[in-house]
């Protein structure tokens, strides 16, 4: 399987036209001063989808993209966002760093195996060589989308790198999800602080925030035409605006979901609630391959095919089938939800032994000890085991041996709460 347009996934470029949050990305593309741009806005309000139209900009005008979409299960899995920013730069950029460097670098993105515990400093100090070397050659924009799933150690590395290069040297394009009362959503704690670790590694005034704002009716009208070629009635895209706060995401739910689109549409009182109602309409096989991709951090289609192979009659055409839906997207290699709301949604539906079921599956087929020991944690609720506890100690050896230290001192922590007190560790 390829990327790109050869790709049995296709994916849908339509664009929300926001003039005036178009004007401002186009600024900070061109050069405008600033070094980072945060579009923030509430889950749904289509922050992608201008961080999408950054980058192709970004592109367009020559600028080298790093970019990685960062997701719920990956928050807590060291170096994920890493390996989407360097992963797939080939080799010639690590190839003027001194051997421990690269060998930190490298082990720190499953490359190589490391040699012995890594420090995190090696890697930071790669990663800014990297992009330092990167950006001697042509303009470099990082670019992330949910910063505030962007693992810590990640974080911490890009950091340390952006304090230690010329300002505007590498710039920095990212989206954070704001709380809201219609669209509250887990995790979004960090957005502030991931917003804050930015800042302070950067010249104070050089951090610009664009808040994307609920749309107006005329907007809404606009998108539901454009997404799902239906005209609503002026009273009724009133009533659609005030029900669900200008948020477009759940203007098309809801529209989706409404048999007659003519008179007044039923909402539930959440956007969850709306997408819920969707997601149960869908056959079971797509419900399974949209939970599964989901949970994973890397949900390749080979990987997301073993994770529900035995429980879909075809895996590979159930995988076909949620793409086709349009619950889920391919793109660089990896498939995830089409919206992260269809992903938290689809995995909240899920009954308590169909959750156990899910993640011991996927401990069975992920690649690595540290992902293995968060599947099986999860799985367990944490109940006290030697077993469990033997995999949380191996994942935290992993962790550490990448240089993933505060991963690594979670799965400790983890190993420690684990371990039946009758069997403490030596």
């Amino acid at each position: 399987m390829t990327d790109g347009g050869s790709s049995r996934y296709p994916t849908d470029n339509a664009l929300v036209e926001r003039a005036d949050e178009q004007r401002a990305i186009a600024r900070f593309v061109a050069g405008d001063g600033s070094a980072a741009l945060v579009i923030s806005g509430e889950a749904g309000c289509g922050k992608s989808t201008l961080w999408g139209l950054g980058v192709a900009s970004a592109v367009d005008a020559g600028v080298r993209v790093l970019s990685t979409r960062a997701a719920q299960a990956e928050t807590s899995l060291s170096f994920a966002g890493l390996a989407d920013l360097l992963g797939r730069v080939g080799t010639d950029p690590f190839a003027h760093l001194p051997e421990v460097q690269r060998s930190a670098l490298d082990a720190a993105l499953l490359r190589a195996p490391g040699t012995g515990t890594m420090s995190p400093r090696t890697i930071a100090t790669a990663v800014t060589s990297v992009l330092r070397d990167m950006s001697g050659e042509q303009p470099v924009l990082v670019a992330i989308d949910d910063l505030h799933w962007l693992d810590d150690a990640t974080t911490d590395a890009l950091g340390f790198a952006l304090r230690r290069l010329p300002v505007h040297a590498v710039r920095v394009l990212a989206t954070v999800r704001t709380e809201s009362a219609l669209t509250p959503s887990a995790g979004t704690g960090t957005s502030t602080d991931r917003i804050d670790s930015l800042r302070a590694a950067l010249p104070p005034g050089s951090v610009d925030t664009l808040h994307v704002p609920p749309c107006s009716p005329e907007l809404l009208g606009s998108i539901i035409r454009q997404r799902l070629g239906r005209t609503l009635s002026a009273p009724v895209l009133e009533q659609l605006h005030d029900r669900t706060g200008g948020n477009p995401f759940w203007a098309i739910e809801a529209v989706r979901a409404a048999r007659d689109v003519a008179g007044p549409v039923d909402l539930p009182e959440s956007l969850a609630g709306t997408v819920a109602t969707r997601l149960r309409a869908l056959p079971a096989d797509v419900r399974v391959v949209l939970a599964t991709v989901a949970a994973l951090s890397h949900p390749t289609p080979e990987l997301v095919e073993r994770g529900v192979d035995g429980r879909v009659v075809d895996a590979t055409a159930a995988v076909d089938a949620a793409v086709a839906t349009g619950v889920v997207e391919y793109a660089g290699g990896r498939l995830r939800p089409a919206h992260p709301v269809l992903g938290s949604v689809a995995l909240d539906l899920l009954l308590p032994s169909q959750r156990t079921s899910l993640h011991r599956r996927l401990a069975d087929v992920v690649g690595d000890a540290e992902q293995r020991a968060r599947h099986l944690a999860v799985a367990t609720a944490g109940t006290p085991s030697a077993e469990l506890a033997a995999e949380l100690d191996t994942g935290a050896t992993a962790a550490q041996a990448r240089g993933a230290i505060r991963s690594a001192a979670s799965l400790a922590e983890l190993a420690v709460t684990a371990t039946p007190a009758a069997d403490p560790i030596a």
